[in-house]
């Protein structure tokens, strides 16, 4: 179970760059949506690396990206190993918490209290590479497929498209 945050703790956020209100809407939309307990947007950059492009998390979920997802991961090991996965919709793991959270170090999902994870590649149009990713994650399993897949990865590409990187 999540650890409580003290009542006057700010809630957590994305970034401090222009456009961060908007982007933390927009993830905090997607995480509602999935049912989520934390949202990470990714941008897939030309130099084959995947960057963190903002998060939000739901109040009382312990841990985040912070550091360990500051420098770029190589595109082809991203998402936590999976790389060789290429969803065309979504691909869902309901087993993740021994996921590795980078290439970097040895750091895993379940350090998070994570157990299932969802990875949405986003895309400007359906017949192109992916521009980035959403990838969702619960401590709790969902009972089934998360609701909102198709929403929530629009709207995802929208913020992708709409913040500076």
């Amino acid at each position: 179970m999540p650890d409580e945050l003290p009542d006057d703790e700010p809630p957590v956020g994305t970034t401090t760059e222009p456009g961060g209100d908007r982007l933390a809407e927009s993830l905090a939309r997607i995480g509602v949506l999935l049912g989520a307990e934390r949202i990470e947007l990714y941008r897939h950059r030309p130099d084959g690396t995947t960057r963190l492009a903002g998060w939000w998390q739901s109040l009382g979920m312990r841990g985040g990206p912070s550091d360990r997802l500051a420098e770029p991961i190589d595109s082809a090991w991203f998402p936590w190993g999976l790389g060789h996965v290429r969803p065309e919709r979504f691909v869902l793991v309901r087993t993740a918490a021994a996921l590795r959270v980078t290439p970097a170090n040895e750091e895993i999902l379940g350090d998070d209290g994570i157990c299932t994870c969802v990875h949405l590649p986003l895309r400007a149009s359906v017949d192109e590479e992916p521009l980035g990713a959403v990838c969702g994650y619960w401590t709790v399993p969902p009972p089934d497929e998360p609701t909102g897949i198709d929403a929530a990865t629009q709207l995802g590409t929208d913020a992708l498209l709409d913040c500076p990187g």
